[in-house]
């Protein structure tokens, strides 16, 4: 029997190299809570993404992925029950080439709740003119919601 890294240093939280082994491999995910976790030696708040059922392991967000979520979804109260595909990529970490998971969202994204967000087009008579937009409540980067929510 052969033996690699993973089998005596197992992570509780998602690694491509367990999931998504090779560069463009991907696999599809429903997002279920983003809590905020003590993670490292250093036991550093960060945030970590959790999915609807316990495999694939959580996933500690990095601030491009956060973005990608950020950028599609609004605030993270709006993120549960999305899908969204996890891939792997070639990235630099520690200055050593390894394969890091990315996020996408899927083309042909169908989701009620994204749906339900988007602007509802107004159409203006001639003689009228547009009310000002408001601006949404400020709000924390990263609510404290539960399974429950």
């Amino acid at each position: 029997m052969t033996y690699d890294t993973e089998d005596f240093f197992a992570s509780t939280f998602f690694k491509a190299s367990e999931y998504l082994p090779q560069e463009g491999a991907e696999m599809s995910v429903i997002i279920s809570s983003l809590e905020r976790e003590e993670v490292g030696r250093n036991k550093e708040a960060k945030p970590v993404l959790h999915f609807s059922n316990d495999d694939p392991k959580p996933l500690i967000l990095n601030r491009t992925n956060w973005n990608t979520l950020r950028n599609e979804f609004g605030p993270p109260a709006n993120w549960k029950g999305q899908k969204v595909i996890l891939f792997s990529k070639m990235v630099e970490y520690g200055g050593e080439a390894t394969l890091g998971t990315r996020i996408r969202i899927p083309k042909n994204l169908n989701n009620v709740k994204q749906a339900s967000q988007a602007p509802v087009p107004v159409r203006l008579s001639q003689n009228s003119e547009p009310k000002p937009v408001e601006e949404p409540p400020p709000y924390d980067e990263i609510p404290d919601f539960t399974e429950d929510d």
